[in-house]
């Protein structure tokens, strides 16, 4: 449903800028494998884990956009309205653009008042979380408006001071340099024995007791198909039939034959 509600804000259905559903189901097996693993400490007994795909990304897609068809009968099409709405959006202002989300009350009353226009925090339209919804369009409509008066260093200035939610929509290469991400090492630059030096990404999660880290780099095809083979139990004999038939290959094999 992805590219669906993607065509909702496009005028057509559109995939996503990533990979979403690879990322977002491998994400769920591991939670699922985590989970077997902490019942299997009070049962002792393990189990079969099935992610199917499909099922994953619907669930993921309909967590908010099931709305008001959880009911029966529906009260509305399964759309969440707030996140569809053509004007949310990165806002452009004088000499960029800005992701700007005000969100609870009080920030949206804030926002009106940095705005110059306090008195929409008691407009019917806006003065609850159900009417800001009901009239989302109009209302991002109107940030649109606001930040478009300014320069992009006022507004995260202003908004930063009264703690709206705001920040400067980040290109894809500034990602690399990226001061925060720097200082935490998120990046890092390894030798590789063939490629040369490559950047990593390392673990984005901080453990206090036992620190992730990457201990080794992509592998060479066939780089440790001897080391797989017999950590599962194959005897060197066994290993060596399976070369030979040319059931697997090792990265010895791989280099000497023509064309590989």
């Amino acid at each position: 449903g992805i590219a669906a509600y993607q065509g909702i804000l496009a005028g057509e259905p559109m995939f996503c800028a990533t990979v979403v559903a690879d990322k977002v189901t491998g994400m769920m097996a591991a939670n699922a494998v985590l989970a077997a693993l902490f019942e299997r400490q009070s049962s002792g007994v393990g189990q079969r884990i099935d992610v199917p795909m499909f099922e994953t990304m619907s669930s993921f897609v309909l967590a908010e956009h099931l709305f008001g068809s959880a009911f029966e009968p529906a009260l509305s099409p399964p759309i969440y309205g707030r996140v569809v709405s053509a004007n949310r959006r990165p806002y452009r202002t004088r000499d960029g653009h800005l992701a700007v989300v005000p969100y609870n009350d009080k920030q949206w009353e804030r926002f009106f008042e940095v705005i110059g226009r306090p008195g929409l925090a008691t407009d019917p339209r806006f003065e609850t979380m159900q009417a800001r919804t009901r009239n989302i369009d109009e209302l991002y409509g109107l940030v649109a408006g606001a930040i478009g008066e300014n320069d992009s260093a006022h507004w995260l200035r202003v908004l930063e001071e009264n703690d709206i939610p705001v920040v400067p929509v980040t290109q894809p290469g500034q990602l690399l340099e990226d001061a925060h991400l720097q200082a935490v090492g998120l990046f890092r630059l390894m030798e590789h024995p063939s490629e040369g030096t490559v950047r990593t990404v390392m673990p984005p999660v901080g453990f206090s007791r036992t620190p992730a880290a990457v201990h080794r780099l992509a592998p060479r095809l066939g780089e440790h198909t001897l080391e797989v083979l017999a950590g599962l139990g194959y005897s060197e004999p066994e290993i060596e039939r399976l070369r030979t038939d040319s059931a697997v290959y090792a990265e010895a094999d791989l280099t000497c034959k023509p064309g590989s």
